[in-house]
């Protein structure tokens, strides 16, 4: 330990260097949970997409460039990215006649970009497409979507349901994404049109342009068009109008017309690098910002008679794989074992109070249970994080930063020259899930302590968090580098299996 500390200690400038820059852009992690916690108090969470296909469709993902460790960490804040206005209107839809109305709606918008066959594919099909991405350089996911002909990448985010892009008319995004060419098209959704732009009472001066006669938001950007406005749990959030147009996923093997949001204006943080913008794919059939629209999801399925509703997702350290429709038996090495989701709005499972440091028993207090792709590590609550740096530090203090008043594994950016690093020497983390048939979810050190690669240097990063919010655990892409995860939406179950190297690309 000694010896590594020296070696440690030969690279002054560079550790300094990049210590400063993780603690400077993980400061703000407090205030980012304490948001996310009074947003969710106020249940503003952003409804999730209900899309279940009769046909899967595959994402792989593919390597992307470096960026930063500390954005991984900051987008784990992400959670869900959810928002206030579209949880409040779901929660009154459900109470109203929810199936009811989001048919009504979903219905209303294919009738009006009727321009196009209703169905664009009558077998059932299993679509494939590889995905972009870094646990630790990007700290997401993405997938290379096509709006109205136009390529975009879109973060896969299985616990909110939007999507939304960057326009041309945008002067505040990020210098070099991709813009959705607004000149020429008449695809923005009518304020006036009430079949089209509702938004259920939540219409306000303070927050759109103007109030249609029928209570629809109006855009502050333009009043003729549609308002929407997301506010994310990390800070992060974007406004614009609402647009419809031909939306494609899996090189064109599933085709729809959807309502997406077409952003004017976002935060600093909304964007990434190589990244437009988010698609959600959660359970909602319907996204309200406060404008009512269908989810992706929902449209694909409506208008793919063929595709079934199921959506399966695998990641690698710096690839993945999406399916739609099914799952492709090259993802996976073993049948999945399945658990019910009770929630509308995110994939929520119920995990035993005990779980295992190596043989080692721990007891936790356990809320909420959810798996969401969003999350880019394995988020606990801070009762149990302490259990766990407790047992770490009692028993693997030989292991370089693990003990000690400095830098250590369970400090914010506690990442770590791994040369020599002795990896097998640390305990596997076990998590049992409950249902008809449990399982037990077996994280290694492998698995937990994330790499990553600076200036040629390869650190070792501890890939789960602290969050203090209702004793809620989120199994993020730290559970789904081993676990392929599968959404049957028809069921209204998830699906865990281990996956196949590579994801099987």
């Amino acid at each position: 330990r000694d010896a590594e500390r020296v070696a440690l200690s030969s690279r002054p400038e560079r550790c300094s260097r990049l210590c400063a820059k993780m603690r400077g852009l993980w400061g703000g992690a407090s205030a980012a949970a304490a948001f996310s916690i009074v947003l969710l108090l106020l249940g503003c969470a952003e409804p999730a997409i209900e899309a279940k296909r009769e046909s899967p469709l595959v994402i792989p993902l593919r390597a992307a460039n470096a960026h930063r460790w500390s954005a991984a960490r900051e987008r784990s804040l992400a959670l869900r990215r959810n928002t206030m206005h579209e949880r409040l209107v779901l929660h009154a839809m459900h109470e109203a006649d929810d199936q009811g109305l989001a048919r009504k709606i979903s219905w209303s918008v294919g009738e009006r970009l009727s321009t196009g066959p209703k169905v664009f594919t009558s077998r059932r099909t299993v679509a494939t497409s590889e995905l972009d991405g870094d646990i630790t350089a990007l700290g997401m996911f993405f997938a290379e979507v096509k709006l109205g002909g136009q390529v975009f990448h879109v973060q896969v985010d299985t616990g909110s349901a939007t999507l939304a892009v960057p326009v041309d008319r945008c002067s505040v995004c990020k210098q070099g994404d991709r813009r959705y060419r607004t000149e020429n098209r008449d695809t923005f959704v009518s304020c006036s049109d009430s079949s089209k732009c509702q938004s259920k009472g939540f219409c306000s001066q303070s927050m759109c342009g103007a109030c249609s006669a029928s209570g629809g938001c109006c855009s502050r950007y333009n009043k003729e068009h549609c308002f929407f406005q997301l506010k994310y749990a990390d800070g992060a959030g974007a406004s614009g109008s609402l647009i419809h147009d031909a939306f494609e996923l899996g090189s064109g093997a599933v085709k729809a017309h959807v309502v997406f949001a077409g952003i004017f204006e976002d935060s600093s943080d909304f964007e990434r690098e190589n990244v437009d913008g988010i698609m959600g794919l959660s359970p909602a059939n319907t996204a309200c910002h406060p404008s009512c629209f269908p989810s992706v999801l929902s449209s694909v399925i409506e208008q793919n008679s063929g595709v079934e509703n199921t959506l399966a997702l695998c990641f690698t350290p710096r690839s993945g794989v999406l399916s739609l429709g099914g799952v492709p038996k090259s993802m996976i090495t073993e049948e999945p074992t399945w658990f019910a989701y009770s929630s509308s709005l995110y994939y929520d499972v119920s995990m035993s109070s005990t779980m295992y440091v190596g043989n080692e028993a721990v007891q936790m207090t356990v809320g909420k249970t959810i798996v969401d792709s969003g999350t880019t590590l394995l988020v606990v609550p801070p009762s149990l994080f302490s259990k766990l740096q407790v047992i770490f530090e009692s028993n693997y203090c030989d292991v370089l930063g693990m003990c000690g008043s400095g830098d250590h594994w369970f400090l914010p950016g506690g990442c770590f020259i791994a040369d020599g690093f002795p990896l097998s020497s640390l305990p596997p983390l076990k998590f049992e899930l409950l249902g008809k048939q449990n399982m037990q979810l077996v994280l290694e050190p492998e698995i937990y302590m994330l790499e990553y690669i600076v200036e040629n240097e390869k650190y070792l990063c501890f890939g789960i968090q602290e969050m203090n919010f209702m004793n809620e655990i989120i199994l993020g892409n730290t559970v789904m580098l081993k676990y392929a995860t599968i959404y049957d939406r028809s069921a209204q179950r998830v699906g865990f299996a281990k996956a196949a190297p590579a994801c099987g690309l």
